[in-house]
C-alpha cells in the first residue's frame, strides 16, 4: 500500500464488483443534511485531537496495468451502513472506460504510514453520474462506493460515518480532508480548514462548483469537504469533494457542487445491499 501512486487532480482535456451510472439531474432545491454517525461496535482507537484525522476518512487503492494507485475517500451515512465517497475520477477511469472497482479496489479507514488501524474493506459497487462517465465534466466529479461488510461487520458501525448534504451556498466554512502526495508522500492525512468561494476559473471547463485556499497536492482526490467540522467527535456534513487543480494557478482546489443531482445519487446507493 505504500508504493501506491496517487492519482492526478487536475481538469480532464449490473452485477457485483461492477459499475453503475447515475443520470445527473439538474435540479435547484432546499438546503437538506443526514447527519453523520459514530461508531457503535467499538471505541474509537485513540481520541481525536485537532491535528489527528477522522477515523471515516481514508484512502482507496486500486491497481492498473501493474501500477498501484491510490485516492482518498469518506464513509457517509446511509442506511446500508457500507457506502463512501470519493470523486469520479478515482472510480471511473475515462482513458481506459472501465470501473476501478473491479481493480482490486480497497478502503482504508484512517490509513497511516502503510497501517490499517481499521481494517481494509473491498469495494462491490460503484455509482457515478453521467456526466462524469459520458463527458468526464469536472461538475459531476463525485463517486460513490457500496463496500462489503469486513468479519459480518458494516463499516459505519466501526469508524462512524460523515454527514452528506446538499444545496447549500457557496460559502462555507470547511475542513477538507485527503492524502496527498506532497505532504509525506501521502502517508498521512492532512487536512486544510478554510473557506469555500465561487471559483474564478480560467480554463475552459465550466466548472460551477466551489474553491478552496489549499496547497494539498495529487493524493487529496475525492476526500471530503466537511461543513460544520467538530474536532471533538471528528464529524460533519459532506457538501462537496477534492476534484482538481490547475496548473499555473498554485494554491487552490475545487470541488463539484452537491446539488439535488447528488441527492438523486445519494438516495438510489444509500439502500443497496452486497
Amino acid at each position: 500500500m505504500a508504493s501506491a501512486v496517487p492519482v492526478k487532480n487536475s481538469p480532464p482535456e449490473n452485477s457485483p464488483r461492477s459499475g453503475k451510472v447515475f443520470t445527473k439531474i439538474l435540479l435547484k432545491g432546499q438546503k437538506h443534511f443526514i447527519a453523520g454517525t459514530l461508531p457503535t461496535t467499538n471505541k474509537l482507537k485513540k481520541a481525536l485531537k485537532p491535528n489527528v484525522s477522522p477515523a471515516s476518512v481514508g484512502r482507496v487503492f486500486w491497481t492498473s496495468d501493474s501500477f498501484n494507485y491510490y485516492c482518498s475517500a469518506s464513509v457517509i451515512t446511509s442506511n446500508n451502513k457500507n457506502l463512501i465517497i470519493t470523486a469520479g475520477h478515482c472510480c471511473y477511469d475515462t482513458g481506459t472506460k472501465s470501473f476501478t472497482v473491479n481493480k482490486q479496489w480497497i478502503f482504508v479507514p484512517q490509513y497511516n504510514n502503510g497501517n490499517a488501524p481499521y481494517g481494509q474493506w473491498v469495494g462491490q459497487s460503484q455509482h457515478v453520474l453521467d456526466g462524469w462517465l459520458s463527458q468526464q465534466n469536472v461538475n459531476a466529479d463525485v463517486c460513490m462506493c457500496i463496500l462489503s461488510t469486513n468479519n459480518g461487520k458494516r463499516i459505519s458501525k466501526v469508524v462512524g460515518s460523515q454527514g452528506i448534504g446538499w444545496n447549500y451556498s457557496n460559502l462555507n466554512y470547511i475542513y477538507s480532508f485527503g492524502y496527498p502526495y506532497n505532504i509525506n508522500n501521502g502517508q498521512i492525512m492532512s487536512y486544510c480548514a478554510t473557506k469555500t468561494v465561487a471559483p474564478l476559473l480560467t480554463a475552459g471547463a465550466d466548472h460551477k462548483g466551489q474553491r478552496i485556499l489549499c496547497t494539498m497536492s495529487q493524493g487529496c482526490s475525492g476526500g471530503p469537504w466537511l461543513k460544520n467540522f467538530s474536532t471533538s467527535t471528528g464529524l460533519g456534513i459532506v457538501i462537496s469533494v477534492n476534484s482538481f487543480a490547475i496548473e499555473g494557478i498554485s494554491g487552490y482546489l475545487y470541488g463539484p457542487y452537491f446539488d439535488n443531482s447528488v441527492m438523486s445519487l445519494y438516495n438510489h446507493c444509500q439502500n443497496k445491499q452486497w
